[in-house]
């Protein structure tokens, strides 16, 4: 009997431990965060060192570090971040912040490439080319969300 409540007291404590990291990791999202290039302080010289010390003053007592996933610098200015709630909140008061675009999906609408490109099987370009048969096409679908 002695062995049995020798073995309990580790196993509720380690599932207290398991349950309590794993809603520290539910509590995470990504998120693009837009900034504004002309707000960047001049001791930093681009705007990684810019947008990564930024990430690493956050405060993250009983959090996870903010991921970095990718900056962006052509159609916008930022980048994207993997962290908590409270560490968005506290980036959204600090100067150069513009605005934050949570992650979502969007629902794919093209199902049928040749259909959509008008490429039909009895006559045309597409049967007389042997139906596409030794030849790579490059068709790139993306759908972007703003």
């Amino acid at each position: 009997m002695g062995t049995f409540l020798d073995l309990l007291f580790p196993l509720i404590f380690l599932f207290r431990i398991a349950t309590s990291l794993s809603s520290d990791m539910e509590q995470q999202s990504t998120y693009i965060i837009h900034m504004d290039k002309s707000s960047m302080p001049a001791p930093f010289s681009t705007h990684d060192s810019w947008y990564m010390s930024t990430l690493a003053s956050l405060s993250t007592e009983g959090e996870n570090t903010p991921t970095h996933l990718y900056t962006y610098k052509h159609v916008m200015d930022g980048f994207s971040v993997v962290f908590s709630k409270s560490q968005l909140n506290q980036l959204e008061k600090m100067p150069g912040h513009v605005a934050t675009y949570p992650e979502r999906y969007g629902q794919l609408h093209t199902t049928h490439i040749p259909k959509f490109l008008g490429l039909k099987k009895q006559a045309g370009l597409w049967p007389a080319g042997n139906f596409g048969d030794n030849i790579i096409i490059g068709v790139f679908e993306t759908l972007v969300i703003i």
